[in-house]
């Protein structure tokens, strides 16, 4: 399943959008970067690449052998996984990482907006 390397990473690059600034932080605790891939429940996959996103929020998995998967939010519960299709899952994915990203922030963050501060 598509999912399977993605629980793989050891570390997650996390993007978010505050007032059409991009911001960025790299998650490697082992313990924040399991509670987070723990909340990844894979309901469908789409082949195929979609064009014209332009998406506020992201999350690129780290895996132990160097290897970079990128994902940007379509929507609460759907990623675009870059090179490999559109990935639908349950919102508690969305949950986890925004929780992630308002720690980083200082206040409460939806990565698939744009926030104001």
């Amino acid at each position: 399943m598509a999912n399977a390397d993605l629980k793989d990473a050891t570390a997650l690059n996390i993007g978010y959008t505050v007032q059409d600034k991009r911001h960025e932080f790299v998650l490697s605790d082992p313990e924040s970067v399991r509670t987070i891939l723990d909340a990844i429940q894979v309901t469908s996959i789409e082949p195929g690449v979609q064009l014209g996103l332009d998406p506020y929020g992201y999350v690129d998995f780290q895996l132990p052998d160097g290897t970079v998967i990128q994902t940007s939010f379509v929507n609460r519960t759907q990623l675009d996984r870059a090179h490999f299709g559109q990935v639908h899952l349950r919102q508690s994915f969305h949950e986890a990482v925004c929780e992630a990203a308002s720690r980083h922030a200082g206040h409460p963050i939806d990565v698939v907006q744009d926030n104001l501060v």
